[in-house]
């Protein structure tokens, strides 16, 4: 003969299904859906608890990602307002220490004290 040999039916029939796994394929298909099942169960249930615990939940690069809810947003607000009033009463606060201090430090001052010294010295002797 010149030409590739004749192929019989069942010689056909094996080539044309495939690796053997597709074979089975009609048998995993239960347990892939039951795996696929249990691990979003598992996923679902993780995350449940680490958000009743309070733990951080991760965003897709693996990094913590801190849900606010509302309420500790309005507190936020309320410790960024108390935050800034509190920045402006030290700065108010700074600036009279320096009054004070350049009221003590003046030459003026200290001839007084010794002035109101002198006169309590005097007033004891007397």
């Amino acid at each position: 003969m010149i030409g590739p040999e004749p192929m019989d039916h069942d010689m056909v029939a094996y080539m044309d299904s495939g690796p053997d796994w597709l074979m089975y394929l009609d048998q995993l298909a239960p347990i892939i859906i039951v795996v696929v099942i249990a691990l979003t169960i598992g996923w679902i249930a993780t995350t449940w608890l680490r958000i009743k615990n309070g733990y951080p939940l991760s965003d897709a690069w693996g990094n913590p990602a801190h849900p606010l809810p509302k309420e500790n947003s309005q507190q936020l607000e309320r410790l960024s307002d108390e935050n800034a009033q509190l920045r402006a009463d030290l700065s108010r606060m700074k600036d009279r220490i320096a009054t004070v201090e350049r009221i003590v430090t003046d030459s003026g001052y200290h001839l007084n004290s010794e002035f109101d010294r002198l006169r309590d010295g005097e007033k004891e002797r007397a």
